[in-house]
């Protein structure tokens, strides 16, 4: 990050965790490090849908998978974004 002019003065991985908590709403609460079991959401519970799922009828969408390609890679095509990957890649930062 510094190398592009982000100055990230972290001493630690927690420190980073911490700022990620905070600036994206989705990591809310997740502020440490733990070596034992993190469930999703952070209200320690293991069951993420316990009275329906997240639709207005509470079904599930499911979806039959025939064989075949199940994902297709798309190719960017933005010259933006393609210069700044090469540069990471030149620089060695990914």
């Amino acid at each position: 990050a510094n190398a592009l002019s982000t100055n990230m003065e972290y001493t630690d991985p927690d420190q980073i965790l911490h700022e990620i908590s905070i600036q994206n709403h989705d990591y809310f609460k997740i502020d440490k490090q733990q070596k034992d079991q993190v469930y999703w959401p952070v209200n320690d519970s293991p069951v993420l849908y316990g009275h329906g799922f997240h639709w207005p009828d509470g079904k599930a969408r499911l979806q039959i998978v025939e064989d075949g390609i199940l994902f297709e890679r798309k190719h960017n095509t933005d010259n933006l974004t393609n210069t700044f990957v090469a540069f990471l890649e030149k620089e060695q930062l990914v």
